[in-house]
């Protein structure tokens, strides 16, 4: 199938995605998903898309990305017409966020990598904690004005979490950052909590070839993480859940409840 623009929305198909766009305003998401993004906010496929007199138009979103348009990749912040027929190829870095297949080895993302591990080292190192929650605010895609954590703090790429407003982690917290992690408004985390948005393909054949794949987690308002707590890919925690220690979350839950275990289950 093709790309085809109609007066009233544009539809993208990308290796048999549907990926709509709406008139104004814009959001693009994929066909019956729950979510949509907003077209002055990374999307899901990291491009901006416009409508401006009667044509709809679509961008990069920054520098490090590649998205292509025909084959000819978009320049960051230049604007291209989408015409019936064009076809969209996505980078490795845009696959990965989107929650495609993609090969982790690809160079962009290997440079975003060492750039992580260059700013953990500098935030862990940190002698204060105002000096290390400034850094969590210049390194992390968006938090609050209050975040306070304790080191040491592991993350994959740290663009992909998104922290509310006072927020609080104990010792030794990790989060594997592929897809996003989003955590609501007065959060607490205690020591050695895992958040794993990073997953791999069953079939060995597949998994082998180096392709991975990620799924977002989502934290809602007051929820307390117990210490060694796991939350695996995919799962969505609703507003004021406590989870007890020790526990591994394979599941999403609403909100109000107490969960403990391995698997976690309602106490």
């Amino acid at each position: 199938e093709k790309p085809v623009v109609n007066q009233g929305e544009a539809l993208i198909i990308y290796n048999n995605q549907k990926f709509v766009i709406n008139k104004s305003p814009f959001v693009i998401g994929r066909e019956n998903a729950d979510i949509t993004i907003p077209e002055t906010y990374i999307s899901k496929i990291h491009v901006i898309i416009s409508y401006k007199d009667g044509k709809y138009r679509i961008a990069d979103y920054d520098s490090t990305n590649g998205t292509k348009v025909n084959g000819t990749k978009l320049r960051p912040k230049v604007y291209y017409e989408i015409r019936d027929g064009y076809e969209i190829e996505l980078s490795e870095k845009e696959k990965m966020i989107a929650g495609e297949l993609y090969f982790a080895n690809d160079p962009e993302l290997v440079a975003d990598r060492q750039y992580a591990r260059s700013q953990s080292t500098i935030i862990n190192q940190a002698e204060t904690a105002e000096l290390r929650s400034q850094l969590l605010k210049e390194t992390f895609g968006k938090t609050g004005e209050k975040i306070y954590m304790e080191p040491t703090i592991n993350f994959d790429y740290g663009y992909n979490i998104r922290v509310g407003e006072n927020f609080y982690a104990n010792y030794n917290c990790t989060f594997l950052d592929v897809s996003t992690i989003e955590i609501g408004d007065n959060c607490m985390f205690a020591p050695n909590v895992q958040l794993y948005t990073a997953t791999h393909p069953l079939h060995p054949v597949k998994r082998n070839s180096g392709l991975e794949y990620a799924k977002p987690i989502k934290i809602g308002h007051n929820v307390w993480l117990g210490g060694g707590v796991i939350i695996t890919p995919g799962v969505t925690l609703g507003n004021n859940v406590v989870v007890g220690a020790g526990s591994v979350v394979t599941k999403s839950f609403p909100d109000n409840v107490v969960i403990a275990g391995n698997p976690a289950r309602v106490i």
